[in-house]
């Protein structure tokens, strides 16, 4: 999302390039481990650190547990700094940012780059840039790029009932089950660029807890005019589809397929074009409704 605005300094921009990646260690610093990834975040002072420790825990809605781990020991390292004149950046592995006067706009990339090297290098798990809801105990996954409407796709999703797992990422275990990854909703108005956060609550939807399995996969991109006509495509077809939007595929490409073939072998894939959401969440659910149902569970199949 905000990953293309990063841009590095040219050595020529002095005393802010001149850091190793490794001397975090002898500033404040804080370690956490999240989805198997050790991270290591320093900063110039506490009040700095606190804003770096605020953002991550919100770029993984929660799911970190602090750990003692040195910068040299990590995964991944971050730095947080300001610079008196030119205002907040950090370094990513050592490589700096370019700075912004403005705390939210440095916090939002932040954010976004700590959510990204996670994913990218979480152990025996898989990210999908994708939508996710849940009903019956079954989830539907819906993958798509930024700027693709997926997030209000999610929201009429949610209006009609559905559970809310993610507007961002379907984050997937080796045993086939999704997991919720349920940040705030991340909307954009008609023609924007800047984001503004929807709690799902405010649209009368709770918030997944658990995992579970895959009921539904759909491959829908939005065209204007287009009309919802679905067919039904093959596990491998869909496989094909989904690993451009993988995170860190090349990483682990085995793991990435065997994970994606346990998690979609029994659901049902759907591919359509589509025109506005709330017409299109509406037949994603009646489609939804009509698949069997487990007399054991209650879960849709």
């Amino acid at each position: 999302m905000f990953a293309d605005k990063v841009q590095l300094f040219d050595a020529s921009d002095g005393d802010v390039n001149n850091i190793s990646p490794f001397d975090g260690e002898q500033l404040p610093d804080f370690a956490f481990e999240a989805y198997g990834v050790r991270v290591h975040l320093s900063a110039d002072n506490d009040e700095l650190l606190e804003i770096g420790i605020r953002t991550a825990k919100k770029a993984l809605v929660g799911r970190l547990k602090e750990i003692e781990c040195s910068g040299r020991d990590a995964d991944h390292r971050f730095s947080v700094h300001r610079d008196s004149n030119r205002g907040y950046y950090f370094r990513d592995e050592g490589e700096p940012t370019t700075p912004t006067p403005d705390e939210t706009d440095f916090c939002r990339l932040l954010n976004t780059m700590i959510r990204i090297q996670v994913a990218a290098k979480a152990k025996r798990y898989v990210f999908i840039h994708s939508g996710v809801v849940a009903v019956n105990g079954r989830a539907i996954v819906l993958p798509g790029d930024s700027y693709a409407g997926k997030t209000r796709l999610v929201a009429e999703l949610i209006r009609r009932g559905a559970v809310y797992f993610s507007d961002e990422y379907a984050v997937l275990d080796e045993y086939g089950k999704v997991h919720p990854f349920e940040r705030n909703l991340s909307m954009r108005r008609d023609g924007g660029h800047i984001p503004y956060e929807v709690e799902p609550e405010d649209l009368g939807a709770v918030r997944g807890k658990i995992p579970v399995p895959a009921g539904m996969l759909v491959l829908t991109k939005y065209e204007p005019g287009s009309n919802w006509k679905p067919e039904q495509i093959s596990l491998g077809q869909a496989i094909l589809e989904m690993v451009p939007k993988a995170i860190g595929v090349r990483n682990n490409p085995e793991f990435y397929l065997t994970v994606l073939n346990t998690t979609f072998k029994s659901a049902t894939i759907l591919k359509s074009l589509r025109s506005e959401a709330a017409e299109t969440a509406e037949r994603i659910l009646e489609a939804f409704y009509k698949l069997p149902v487990s007399k054991d569970s209650g879960c849709i199949f």
